[in-house]
């Protein structure tokens, strides 16, 4: 089994909490006719000070992956929305 982790502190606050962390790990398991193949566990976790999320992007084939690389790179769009919303938010 090869994994690749992370986890990053989204503050140097000491009262703020909040964290990110993703793995994605490489397993074998057998289809329907006792062959061993690869799957991927792939999951992203996010926590504020009270909650914490896990999204999967979890795949085992070629086809999947194009489709969880395409779930990532969406909220990844979003996510940068959200940012630029926010520095143009009028704070007067």
């Amino acid at each position: 089994m090869a994994s690749k982790v992370n986890k990053r502190f989204l503050s140097r606050d000491p009262d703020e909490y909040g964290s990110v962390a993703w793995d994605v790990t490489k397993e074998f398991r057998y289809n329907g006719k006792q062959k061993r193949v690869p799957f991927f566990d792939a999951n992203l976790r996010l926590s504020d000070c009270y909650r914490t999320i896990t999204l999967d992007f979890c795949f085992g084939n070629s086809k999947r992956r194009k489709a969880r690389i395409k779930k990532l790179a969406t909220l990844i769009a979003e996510l940068e929305k959200m940012k630029k919303a926010m520095e143009e938010a009028d704070l007067g």
